[in-house]
C-alpha cells in the first residue's frame, strides 16, 4: 500500500512541476505504481485502480521530442532518483 500512495503523490506533484520535470515525474509515478501492483495481492481492491493509474501516468510521459531537447536518448529513461533530483521540481506529499 505505501507504494500506491507514493505513486499517487508523484502523479499529483507532477502537475505542479515546470517544464520537462512535470512529464518526467510521471516516469517515477509509473515505476512506483508498477511496484505497488507487483506487491498488491490479486484480490486487493486497489489493484485495478493502480493499473488504471499506470495507464494514466504512461499517457503523460514526455514525448520523444521533449526528451531530445532535454538531451535524453530515446530508450534511456532516467532512474526515479535522477528524476527526483531535477532542479525545477521539488516533490512534496503533505497530508491535508
Amino acid at each position: 500500500m505505501p507504494y500506491f500512495v507514493l505513486a499517487q503523490c508523484y502523479g499529483i506533484s507532477a502537475a505542479h512541476c515546470e517544464g520537462f520535470a512535470g512529464p518526467a515525474t510521471f516516469w517515477a509515478a509509473y515505476d512506483t505504481m508498477a511496484k505497488a501492483v507487483e506487491l498488491l495481492p490479486n484480490d486487493s481492491e486497489y489493484r485495478e485502480p493502480a493499473k488504471t493509474s499506470m495507464n494514466a501516468f504512461r499517457s503523460r510521459f514526455p514525448t520523444s521530442e521533449e526528451c531530445f531537447f532535454n538531451e535524453l536518448q530515446e530508450g534511456a529513461i532516467p532512474s526515479t532518483a535522477e528524476i527526483l533530483r531535477l532542479p525545477v521540481c521539488r516533490l512534496l506529499c503533505v497530508p491535508r
